[in-house]
């Protein structure tokens, strides 16, 4: 399978279903199920990992994957901070 590169709009997606709806990094989580419907250029198993990058980012969280990209920790250290705008970047993208 081609891997392909996350995109800022792909990201600030995932990291919403992770701080907002409660996706967990497991390909089997129902939202991440949901996820790859929603952006079928990454699998089940990248987006349980992109959301494993967060956790790893996160302050409140423990473990995760620690081999995350510089616009992971740009998305994350911007909208980790600005909640509401996360939600509405967001609902305007699934839009």
């Amino acid at each position: 399978m081609k891997r392909f590169s996350w995109n800022r709009d792909e990201q600030i997606i995932v990291l919403y279903y992770y701080l907002i709806k409660g996706a967990r990094g497991f390909e089997s989580d129902h939202l991440v199920q949901e996820l790859a419907k929603l952006i079928p250029r990454h699998s089940a198993a990248s987006i349980a990992m992109k959301i494993g990058n967060y956790t790893y980012l996160s302050t409140d969280k423990e473990g995760g994957l620690e081999h995350v990209s510089r616009l992971d920790e740009e998305i994350w250290q911007y909208f980790s901070q600005n909640i509401e705008e996360l939600k509405v970047e967001a609902n305007r993208l699934l839009s």
